[in-house]
């Protein structure tokens, strides 16, 4: 273990910049996965990995950005807030629902 430094590796959202935790005398980093895992908007954003480069008791991180992660989108669809929808009507929920993923796929062509 390097002094002054913890890695948690669970969090879904890429949080790799080692934060202080203040009053504690130790930095955090989370870099998470470097894959989507679970469909939450924190998947969405831009994934990085750490280099942590040691020397002694010092560190010194480098976030590298990922270039073949493969694409996540992520939205809060909120029915009673679409205009263009009866949120009891199935076919009018379907057909707003099958707008929204076209959406998604017309970022990827």
């Amino acid at each position: 273990m390097i002094p002054g430094l913890h890695s948690v590796g669970h969090e879904h959202e890429c949080l790799v910049d080692p934060q202080e935790v203040l009053g504690m005398g130790f930095h955090i980093t989370q870099p998470g996965s470097s894959v989507a895992t679970s469909l939450i908007d924190g998947e969405a954003k831009l994934k990085h990995v750490l280099l942590l480069e040691i020397k002694e008791n010092q560190y010194c991180p480098t976030k590298i950005p990922l270039k073949s992660v493969k694409p996540f989108e992520y939205a809060k669809v909120i029915l009673k807030e679409e205009a263009d929808i009866e949120p009891n009507d199935q076919s009018s929920v379907l057909e707003h629902l099958d707008k929204v993923v076209w959406i998604f796929l017309s970022h990827f062509h």
